[in-house]
């Protein structure tokens, strides 16, 4: 007979909630993971650092290797770091006055094509460790244009010792 089995019935919702505690656990589980996402991913970006650092000194940001975290390139609003196939896109705002600087978004992209955010705060230290390092960079590049036109300029002007012994003191004092 088909009709209504206390029995059968009460198997059946001991059965869902078995496996409705099967899917809370597994999603506790995927959390628990992902979180070590963060910790692993902070991990290397410390441990590639002075990797990143040299390379950026003997390449700029026009490196072709990805075997350590890097940057390629830095918008006035965003930029990438890259590793091997895993890429972060970082949202930022700095404020070069008051040298205030705020991660605004950044998440993480594997090679898997799963994308995962990441909490800000975590990771502010290293990447402002990054974006500085690059700063510093570029801008020590613009002083040496700067300096070697100003010294073209010079030339062009013409030799006077005394502007020249000025000229030497405001270039190197």
């Amino acid at each position: 007979m088909w009709g209504w089995n206390k029995k059968n019935n009460s198997q059946k919702v001991e059965d869902s909630n078995s496996f409705i505690e099967s899917i809370r656990k597994d999603r506790k589980d995927i959390k628990d993971i992902e979180s070590k996402y963060q910790e692993f991913i902070i991990q290397s970006l410390y441990f590639d650092f002075d990797k990143f650092v040299n390379d950026l000194k003997e390449n700029g940001l026009n490196s072709n290797t990805f075997d350590f975290w890097k940057i390629n390139s830095i918008g006035w609003t965003s930029f990438k770091m890259y590793k091997k196939n895993s890429k972060i896109d970082i949202e930022y705002s700095f404020n070069e006055d008051s040298l205030e600087f705020e991660i605004k978004n950044i998440q993480i992209q594997l090679s898997s094509g799963k994308t995962t955010h990441l909490k800000s705060s975590l990771f502010k230290e290293i990447i402002l460790k990054y974006f500085l390092q690059v700063q510093s960079i570029e801008i020590a590049k613009v002083k040496d244009k700067s300096l070697s036109e100003f010294k073209e300029l010079v030339n062009i002007i013409g030799k006077d010792v005394s502007r020249d012994n000025m000229i030497d003191n405001i270039l190197n004092g």
